[in-house]
Protein backbone atom coordinates (compact mmCIF):
# COMPACT_ATOMS: atom_id res chain seq x y z
CA UNK A 1 0.00 0.00 0.00
CA UNK A 2 1.33 3.59 -1.10
CA UNK A 3 2.53 5.10 2.07
CA UNK A 4 4.21 8.62 3.88
CA UNK A 5 8.13 7.98 4.61
CA UNK A 6 8.66 9.22 8.19
CA UNK A 7 10.42 11.91 7.02
CA UNK A 8 7.94 13.45 5.55
CA UNK A 9 5.54 12.59 8.29
CA UNK A 10 7.72 14.19 10.45
CA UNK A 11 7.76 17.49 8.72
CA UNK A 12 4.39 17.54 8.38
CA UNK A 13 3.59 16.91 12.04
CA UNK A 14 6.46 20.05 13.09
CA UNK A 15 5.09 22.58 10.58
CA UNK A 16 1.62 21.42 11.95
CA UNK A 17 0.18 24.71 13.92
CA UNK A 18 -2.00 21.82 15.78
CA UNK A 19 -4.68 24.46 18.00
CA UNK A 20 -5.51 26.07 14.72
CA UNK A 21 -6.17 22.53 13.38
CA UNK A 22 -8.55 21.42 16.71
CA UNK A 23 -10.04 25.30 16.34
CA UNK A 24 -11.58 24.66 13.61
CA UNK A 25 -13.93 21.96 15.21
CA UNK A 26 -14.08 23.08 18.91
CA UNK A 27 -13.88 25.93 20.42
CA UNK A 28 -11.02 25.80 23.17
CA UNK A 29 -10.38 27.68 25.72
CA UNK A 30 -7.04 27.60 27.91
CA UNK A 31 -7.11 26.24 31.66
CA UNK A 32 -3.36 25.59 32.72
CA UNK A 33 -1.19 24.01 30.50
CA UNK A 34 -4.14 22.20 28.70
CA UNK A 35 -6.85 23.76 26.37
CA UNK A 36 -10.92 22.62 26.59
CA UNK A 37 -14.07 22.52 24.61
CA UNK A 38 -17.32 20.43 24.51
CA UNK A 39 -16.33 17.24 22.52
CA UNK A 40 -17.31 16.86 19.04
CA UNK A 41 -17.51 13.31 19.23
CA UNK A 42 -20.42 13.38 21.54
CA UNK A 43 -23.50 15.24 23.26
CA UNK A 44 -22.25 17.27 26.74
CA UNK A 45 -23.02 20.84 28.43
CA UNK A 46 -19.95 20.79 30.58
CA UNK A 47 -16.56 20.48 28.27
CA UNK A 48 -14.16 17.39 28.89
CA UNK A 49 -12.41 17.58 25.25
CA UNK A 50 -8.80 18.45 26.18
CA UNK A 51 -5.92 19.52 24.12
CA UNK A 52 -2.34 19.35 25.55
CA UNK A 53 -0.51 22.54 24.82
CA UNK A 54 3.14 20.70 24.81
CA UNK A 55 2.19 17.89 22.79
CA UNK A 56 -1.28 18.67 20.67
CA UNK A 57 -2.65 14.85 21.76
CA UNK A 58 -6.07 15.61 22.79
CA UNK A 59 -8.54 13.14 25.02
CA UNK A 60 -11.94 13.59 26.19
CA UNK A 61 -12.89 12.69 29.99
CA UNK A 62 -16.57 11.75 28.49
CA UNK A 63 -16.61 9.19 25.98
CA UNK A 64 -12.88 8.33 26.08
CA UNK A 65 -11.68 9.52 22.66
CA UNK A 66 -8.33 10.45 22.61
CA UNK A 67 -4.66 10.33 20.12
CA UNK A 68 -2.90 12.90 17.93
CA UNK A 69 -3.77 15.55 15.67
CA UNK A 70 -3.69 12.74 12.56
CA UNK A 71 -6.29 10.39 14.78
CA UNK A 72 -8.20 13.51 15.79
CA UNK A 73 -8.98 14.11 11.57
CA UNK A 74 -9.84 10.67 11.15
CA UNK A 75 -12.60 10.91 13.48
CA UNK A 76 -14.10 14.03 13.10
CA UNK A 77 -14.33 13.81 9.35
CA UNK A 78 -14.08 10.33 9.09
CA UNK A 79 -10.99 10.62 6.75
CA UNK A 80 -8.30 7.60 5.81
CA UNK A 81 -4.84 8.01 7.24
CA UNK A 82 -3.88 9.22 4.14
CA UNK A 83 -6.46 11.97 3.65
CA UNK A 84 -5.71 13.11 6.85
CA UNK A 85 -2.22 13.25 6.04
CA UNK A 86 -2.81 15.02 3.40
CA UNK A 87 -5.15 17.63 4.69
CA UNK A 88 -2.05 18.66 7.32
CA UNK A 89 0.43 18.40 5.01
CA UNK A 90 -1.86 21.20 2.75
CA UNK A 91 -2.45 23.34 5.76
CA UNK A 92 1.77 23.05 6.77
CA UNK A 93 2.45 23.80 2.91
CA UNK A 94 4.14 20.67 2.90
CA UNK A 95 4.60 18.75 -0.38
CA UNK A 96 3.58 15.51 0.29
CA UNK A 97 5.10 11.88 -1.44
CA UNK A 98 4.13 8.53 -1.32
CA UNK A 99 6.63 5.59 -0.91
CA UNK A 100 4.53 2.63 -2.71
CA UNK A 101 5.08 -1.05 -1.40
CA UNK A 102 4.77 -4.07 -3.32
CA UNK A 103 0.95 -4.92 -2.38
CA UNK A 104 -1.10 -1.62 -3.52
CA UNK A 105 -3.96 -0.12 -1.97
CA UNK A 106 -6.42 -1.09 -4.48
CA UNK A 107 -9.39 -0.29 -2.36
CA UNK A 108 -7.42 3.21 -1.76
CA UNK A 109 -6.80 3.76 -5.66
CA UNK A 110 -10.05 2.95 -6.42
CA UNK A 111 -11.13 5.38 -3.93
CA UNK A 112 -8.62 8.35 -5.31
CA UNK A 113 -9.91 6.98 -8.97
CA UNK A 114 -13.93 7.74 -8.15
CA UNK A 115 -13.01 11.04 -6.46
CA UNK A 116 -11.16 12.36 -9.40
CA UNK A 117 -13.95 10.93 -12.00
CA UNK A 118 -16.66 12.48 -10.10
CA UNK A 119 -14.64 15.85 -10.08
CA UNK A 120 -13.90 15.65 -13.54
CA UNK A 121 -17.60 15.06 -14.52
CA UNK A 122 -18.93 17.67 -12.33
CA UNK A 123 -16.67 20.20 -14.11
CA UNK A 124 -18.15 18.51 -17.66
CA UNK A 125 -21.95 18.80 -16.91
CA UNK A 126 -20.78 22.54 -15.52
CA UNK A 127 -19.29 23.00 -19.35
CA UNK A 128 -22.54 21.71 -20.86
CA UNK A 129 -24.77 23.96 -18.98
CA UNK A 130 -22.86 27.24 -19.24
CA UNK A 131 -21.41 26.77 -22.98
CA UNK A 132 -23.65 24.61 -25.10
CA UNK A 133 -26.70 24.70 -26.58
CA UNK A 134 -28.15 21.87 -25.40
CA UNK A 135 -27.80 22.89 -21.62
CA UNK A 136 -29.55 26.52 -22.84
CA UNK A 137 -33.13 25.14 -21.35
CA UNK A 138 -32.01 23.98 -17.81
CA UNK A 139 -30.01 27.28 -17.39
CA UNK A 140 -33.36 29.32 -18.30
CA UNK A 141 -34.63 27.52 -15.69
CA UNK A 142 -32.02 28.62 -13.09
CA UNK A 143 -32.77 31.86 -13.70
CA UNK A 144 -36.17 31.57 -13.48
CA UNK A 145 -36.14 30.26 -10.25
CA UNK A 146 -33.84 33.66 -9.20
CA UNK A 147 -30.02 31.83 -9.53
CA UNK A 148 -27.11 33.99 -10.78
CA UNK A 149 -24.77 33.01 -13.27
CA UNK A 150 -22.25 33.68 -10.23
CA UNK A 151 -24.13 31.30 -7.84
CA UNK A 152 -24.17 28.91 -10.75
CA UNK A 153 -20.49 28.79 -10.79
CA UNK A 154 -19.80 28.86 -7.09
CA UNK A 155 -22.25 25.64 -7.04
CA UNK A 156 -20.78 23.83 -10.15
CA UNK A 157 -24.08 23.38 -11.73
CA UNK A 158 -24.27 21.65 -14.68
CA UNK A 159 -26.32 19.71 -17.19
CA UNK A 160 -26.08 16.05 -17.85
CA UNK A 161 -26.68 15.04 -21.79
CA UNK A 162 -30.09 13.84 -23.22
CA UNK A 163 -28.23 11.31 -25.31
CA UNK A 164 -28.46 7.85 -23.46
CA UNK A 165 -25.53 6.73 -25.29
CA UNK A 166 -23.52 9.80 -24.11
CA UNK A 167 -22.14 9.29 -20.92
CA UNK A 168 -20.63 5.47 -21.56
CA UNK A 169 -19.38 6.67 -24.51
CA UNK A 170 -17.65 10.20 -22.97
CA UNK A 171 -16.19 7.57 -20.08
CA UNK A 172 -14.68 4.79 -22.02
CA UNK A 173 -12.82 7.80 -24.33
CA UNK A 174 -11.10 8.50 -21.45
CA UNK A 175 -9.83 5.33 -20.12
CA UNK A 176 -11.88 4.32 -17.52
CA UNK A 177 -12.81 0.15 -17.53
CA UNK A 178 -16.20 -1.17 -18.26
CA UNK A 179 -15.75 -3.05 -14.00
CA UNK A 180 -14.91 0.45 -12.79
CA UNK A 181 -17.77 2.24 -14.01
CA UNK A 182 -19.93 -0.62 -13.16
CA UNK A 183 -19.55 0.28 -9.83
CA UNK A 184 -18.79 4.31 -9.88
CA UNK A 185 -22.67 4.64 -9.34
CA UNK A 186 -23.15 7.15 -12.69
CA UNK A 187 -25.00 3.89 -14.26
CA UNK A 188 -28.13 1.37 -13.96
CA UNK A 189 -27.54 -1.86 -12.09
CA UNK A 190 -29.60 -4.21 -14.56
CA UNK A 191 -27.48 -2.16 -17.58
CA UNK A 192 -24.24 -0.61 -17.12
CA UNK A 193 -24.55 1.27 -19.92
CA UNK A 194 -27.73 3.02 -19.14
CA UNK A 195 -26.95 6.16 -17.44
CA UNK A 196 -28.89 6.97 -14.25
CA UNK A 197 -28.31 11.00 -15.24
CA UNK A 198 -29.55 12.45 -18.86
CA UNK A 199 -31.32 15.66 -20.01
CA UNK A 200 -31.78 16.41 -16.60
CA UNK A 201 -29.88 19.37 -14.30
CA UNK A 202 -27.23 18.47 -12.26
CA UNK A 203 -26.20 19.09 -8.72
CA UNK A 204 -22.67 18.18 -7.29
CA UNK A 205 -22.56 17.12 -4.16
CA UNK A 206 -19.27 17.56 -2.02
CA UNK A 207 -17.82 16.97 1.72
CA UNK A 208 -16.75 19.61 3.87
CA UNK A 209 -13.49 19.50 1.82
CA UNK A 210 -15.00 20.24 -1.46
CA UNK A 211 -14.80 17.12 -3.29
CA UNK A 212 -17.26 16.03 -5.07
CA UNK A 213 -19.00 12.30 -4.48
CA UNK A 214 -22.29 12.19 -5.49
CA UNK A 215 -24.80 13.35 -7.81
CA UNK A 216 -28.90 14.65 -7.94
CA UNK A 217 -30.35 15.38 -11.05
CA UNK A 218 -33.33 17.30 -11.68
CA UNK A 219 -35.73 16.58 -14.50
CA UNK A 220 -37.25 19.73 -16.83
CA UNK A 221 -40.10 17.48 -17.95
CA UNK A 222 -43.10 15.47 -15.82
CA UNK A 223 -42.44 12.36 -16.90
CA UNK A 224 -40.09 10.07 -15.11
CA UNK A 225 -39.23 10.90 -11.05
CA UNK A 226 -38.41 14.89 -10.79
CA UNK A 227 -35.24 13.57 -8.76
CA UNK A 228 -32.75 11.07 -9.32
CA UNK A 229 -29.81 10.35 -6.82
CA UNK A 230 -26.88 8.34 -7.57
CA UNK A 231 -26.40 5.66 -4.61
CA UNK A 232 -24.02 5.39 -1.93
CA UNK A 233 -20.30 4.49 -3.33
CA UNK A 234 -17.14 4.05 -1.49
CA UNK A 235 -16.57 7.40 -1.07
CA UNK A 236 -20.28 8.65 0.31
CA UNK A 237 -22.78 7.70 3.00
CA UNK A 238 -25.82 9.50 2.42
CA UNK A 239 -26.57 9.58 6.50
CA UNK A 240 -23.60 11.91 6.72
CA UNK A 241 -23.69 14.26 4.47
CA UNK A 242 -25.27 17.58 3.69
CA UNK A 243 -25.82 19.54 0.44
CA UNK A 244 -23.88 22.41 0.36
CA UNK A 245 -21.71 21.83 3.84
CA UNK A 246 -18.75 22.94 1.45
CA UNK A 247 -19.77 26.06 0.74
CA UNK A 248 -21.51 27.24 3.96
CA UNK A 249 -18.51 26.68 5.96
CA UNK A 250 -17.26 29.82 6.54
CA UNK A 251 -20.83 31.02 7.21
CA UNK A 252 -21.78 28.83 9.65
CA UNK A 253 -18.50 29.06 11.45
CA UNK A 254 -18.63 32.79 11.68
CA UNK A 255 -22.06 33.08 12.65
CA UNK A 256 -22.36 30.27 14.70
CA UNK A 257 -25.63 29.08 13.03
CA UNK A 258 -26.77 26.72 10.43
CA UNK A 259 -29.90 26.81 8.41
CA UNK A 260 -31.26 23.42 7.48
CA UNK A 261 -33.70 23.54 4.83
CA UNK A 262 -35.47 20.99 3.41
CA UNK A 263 -34.43 20.92 -0.68
CA UNK A 264 -31.49 21.59 -2.57
CA UNK A 265 -33.06 24.28 -4.36
CA UNK A 266 -34.30 25.96 -0.93
CA UNK A 267 -30.81 26.26 0.27
CA UNK A 268 -29.53 27.83 -3.35
CA UNK A 269 -32.75 30.18 -2.94
CA UNK A 270 -31.38 31.48 0.69
CA UNK A 271 -27.32 31.64 -0.95
CA UNK A 272 -29.06 34.41 -3.51
CA UNK A 273 -30.52 36.10 -1.37
CA UNK A 274 -26.89 36.12 0.71
CA UNK A 275 -28.17 33.86 3.29
CA UNK A 276 -24.87 31.52 3.33
CA UNK A 277 -25.18 29.53 5.83
CA UNK A 278 -27.80 27.62 4.62
CA UNK A 279 -26.79 23.68 4.05
CA UNK A 280 -30.07 20.68 3.44
CA UNK A 281 -29.67 16.94 4.48
CA UNK A 282 -30.17 14.52 1.60
CA UNK A 283 -33.72 14.25 1.17
CA UNK A 284 -35.87 15.30 4.04
CA UNK A 285 -34.36 12.85 6.84
CA UNK A 286 -31.81 15.09 8.74
CA UNK A 287 -29.70 12.33 10.78
CA UNK A 288 -28.33 12.32 14.25
CA UNK A 289 -24.58 11.92 11.96
CA UNK A 290 -25.73 15.41 9.91
CA UNK A 291 -26.50 17.21 13.25
CA UNK A 292 -23.29 16.29 14.83
CA UNK A 293 -21.20 17.29 11.62
CA UNK A 294 -23.10 20.45 12.29
CA UNK A 295 -22.61 20.85 15.82
CA UNK A 296 -18.81 20.52 15.40
CA UNK A 297 -19.07 23.76 13.45
CA UNK A 298 -21.73 25.68 15.00
CA UNK A 299 -23.72 25.82 18.31
CA UNK A 300 -27.24 26.55 16.86
CA UNK A 301 -29.63 25.90 14.14
CA UNK A 302 -32.48 26.71 12.26
CA UNK A 303 -34.93 24.70 11.01
CA UNK A 304 -36.84 25.64 7.48
CA UNK A 305 -38.60 22.93 5.99
CA UNK A 306 -41.63 22.88 3.43
CA UNK A 307 -44.75 24.03 4.95
CA UNK A 308 -46.75 20.89 3.94
CA UNK A 309 -47.46 18.44 6.25
CA UNK A 310 -44.71 16.25 5.02
CA UNK A 311 -42.67 19.22 5.82
CA UNK A 312 -43.81 20.10 9.39
CA UNK A 313 -43.28 16.61 10.22
CA UNK A 314 -40.02 16.59 9.27
CA UNK A 315 -39.37 19.59 11.50
CA UNK A 316 -40.70 17.63 13.94
CA UNK A 317 -38.17 14.71 14.21
CA UNK A 318 -35.39 17.64 13.16
CA UNK A 319 -35.91 19.11 16.50
CA UNK A 320 -35.67 16.37 18.56
CA UNK A 321 -33.08 15.15 16.47
CA UNK A 322 -30.32 18.61 16.87
CA UNK A 323 -31.71 18.96 20.80
CA UNK A 324 -29.65 15.59 21.23
CA UNK A 325 -26.35 16.86 20.20
CA UNK A 326 -26.88 19.53 22.17
CA UNK A 327 -27.69 21.84 19.34
CA UNK A 328 -30.05 25.30 20.34
CA UNK A 329 -32.84 24.97 18.02
CA UNK A 330 -35.53 27.03 16.50
CA UNK A 331 -38.08 26.71 13.39
CA UNK A 332 -38.53 29.51 10.27
CA UNK A 333 -41.70 28.89 8.88
CA UNK A 334 -42.00 29.60 4.84
CA UNK A 335 -44.46 32.98 4.53
CA UNK A 336 -46.23 33.23 1.28
CA UNK A 337 -45.01 30.21 -0.25
CA UNK A 338 -44.58 26.30 -0.38
CA UNK A 339 -40.31 26.74 0.38
CA UNK A 340 -38.14 29.35 -0.24
CA UNK A 341 -37.46 28.04 -3.56
CA UNK A 342 -41.12 29.27 -4.61
CA UNK A 343 -41.09 32.66 -2.12
CA UNK A 344 -37.72 34.04 -3.98
CA UNK A 345 -39.40 32.98 -7.44
CA UNK A 346 -42.11 34.76 -6.59
CA UNK A 347 -41.32 37.55 -4.55
CA UNK A 348 -37.76 37.86 -4.35
CA UNK A 349 -34.46 38.02 -2.30
CA UNK A 350 -36.03 40.62 -0.85
CA UNK A 351 -38.73 38.97 1.20
CA UNK A 352 -36.47 35.85 1.74
CA UNK A 353 -34.58 37.80 4.11
CA UNK A 354 -37.43 39.49 5.63
CA UNK A 355 -39.13 36.29 6.49
CA UNK A 356 -35.60 34.38 7.58
CA UNK A 357 -35.66 36.86 10.16
CA UNK A 358 -38.88 35.44 11.64
CA UNK A 359 -37.85 31.93 13.94
CA UNK A 360 -39.41 30.83 16.85
CA UNK A 361 -37.75 28.36 19.03
CA UNK A 362 -38.49 24.39 18.78
CA UNK A 363 -40.38 23.84 22.00
CA UNK A 364 -42.46 26.71 20.97
CA UNK A 365 -42.85 24.57 17.86
CA UNK A 366 -43.81 21.54 18.69
CA UNK A 367 -46.40 23.39 21.40
CA UNK A 368 -48.30 24.81 18.89
CA UNK A 369 -48.04 21.77 16.30
CA UNK A 370 -49.73 20.16 19.49
CA UNK A 371 -52.60 22.30 19.93
CA UNK A 372 -53.17 21.92 16.06
CA UNK A 373 -52.95 17.59 15.93
CA UNK A 374 -54.84 17.24 19.11
CA UNK A 375 -57.78 18.21 20.42
CA UNK A 376 -56.32 19.76 23.98
CA UNK A 377 -59.53 20.37 25.49
CA UNK A 378 -59.87 16.85 26.38
CA UNK A 379 -58.16 14.19 28.42
CA UNK A 380 -57.18 12.10 25.58
CA UNK A 381 -55.97 14.67 23.12
CA UNK A 382 -53.92 16.45 26.53
CA UNK A 383 -52.24 12.56 26.64
CA UNK A 384 -51.29 12.29 23.04
CA UNK A 385 -49.93 15.70 23.42
CA UNK A 386 -47.91 14.92 25.81
CA UNK A 387 -46.73 11.39 24.01
CA UNK A 388 -46.08 14.01 20.55
CA UNK A 389 -43.96 16.42 23.23
CA UNK A 390 -42.13 13.42 25.13
CA UNK A 391 -38.94 13.19 22.30
CA UNK A 392 -38.02 16.47 22.16
CA UNK A 393 -38.47 17.17 26.09
CA UNK A 394 -36.37 13.70 26.58
CA UNK A 395 -34.33 14.83 24.12
CA UNK A 396 -33.04 18.43 25.86
CA UNK A 397 -29.28 17.94 27.17
CA UNK A 398 -29.91 20.46 30.00
CA UNK A 399 -31.97 19.49 33.30
CA UNK A 400 -33.35 23.01 33.82
CA UNK A 401 -34.53 23.24 30.39
CA UNK A 402 -36.34 20.40 30.46
CA UNK A 403 -37.95 21.54 33.67
CA UNK A 404 -38.94 24.73 32.31
CA UNK A 405 -40.43 23.16 29.16
CA UNK A 406 -42.46 21.25 31.50
CA UNK A 407 -43.81 23.89 33.30
CA UNK A 408 -44.67 25.71 29.97
CA UNK A 409 -46.62 22.34 28.76
CA UNK A 410 -48.39 22.20 32.20
CA UNK A 411 -49.63 25.81 31.28
CA UNK A 412 -50.49 24.95 27.64
CA UNK A 413 -52.09 22.11 28.42
CA UNK A 414 -53.62 23.29 31.41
Amino acid sequence: MARISPEIRQEILDKTDFLSVYQEHVRLQKKGASYWGLCPFHSEKTPSFSVSGDTGLFYCFGCHKGGSIIQFLMDVDKLTYTEAMEELARKAGVQIRFEESEHAGEAEKDRQALLELYDRLSKTFHWFLVNHASGRRGLDVLHTRGLSDELIEKFSLGYAPASRQWLYSFLKAKGYSDNFLKHSGLFSKNDQYWPLFADRIMFPISDARGRVHRFRGRAMDQEGPKYINSPETAVFKKQDTLFALFQALDSIKSSDEALICEGYMDVLSFHAAGITNAVAPLGTAFTSHQAMALRRRASRVVLCFDSDEAGLHAAERACSIAAAVGLETSVLLPEGGKDASEILEKKGAGELTRMAKNTINAGHFLLTRAGQLFDISTMEGKAKAVSFLFPFLDALDSDVRRQEYIKEIGRTLG
